[in-house]
């Protein structure tokens, strides 16, 4: 039977290091993938949708495979979640060191907040990023 490969790679990244996420093909999980390593699959000719996950957060991408093609895709976290941790380090230096008021230090807090709610809600499928490379 004819076949593609998948070679997935989780970008080293500190965000999340010590945990393990699950990839899914087609809805099946498949495997866990630690943080830098790399997987490969071989895939049937076609479209596929290939999510990872960690508890709420999520990824997800759909590729479509020909016969004898091999699919480089790499992901990681958003960058933008970092923020929402330093969000209140960046408020209280903001209040105490440079007397911002109050009101201005709360939005920093805030949108910190708020990034979160958005990344474990309506937002939790864009949590990690895809990126196809080099592909053959």
């Amino acid at each position: 039977m004819p076949t593609g490969k998948l070679i997935l790679l989780r970008k080293k990244n500190i965000n999340g290091m010590l945990t393990n996420i699950s990839i899914y093909i087609d809805d099946k999980q498949v495997e866990l993938i630690s943080n830098g390593e790399q997987k490969e699959f071989n895939l049937s000719p076609g479209p596929h949708t290939i999510k990872v996950q960690q508890m709420l957060k999520q990824g997800k991408i759909t590729i479509d495979i020909k016969e004898n093609q091999t699919i480089n895709l790499e992901f990681r976290p958003t960058q933008w979640i970092l923020f929402s941790f330093i969000s209140p380090i960046l408020a209280i230096i903001l209040f105490y060191f440079f007397h911002v008021p109050k009101n201005s230090a709360w939005l920093v807090l805030i949108s910190g907040i708020l990034l979160i709610l958005y990344y474990f809600t309506i937002g939790k499928n864009k949590y990690y990023l895809f990126r196809l490379k080099n592909n053959r």
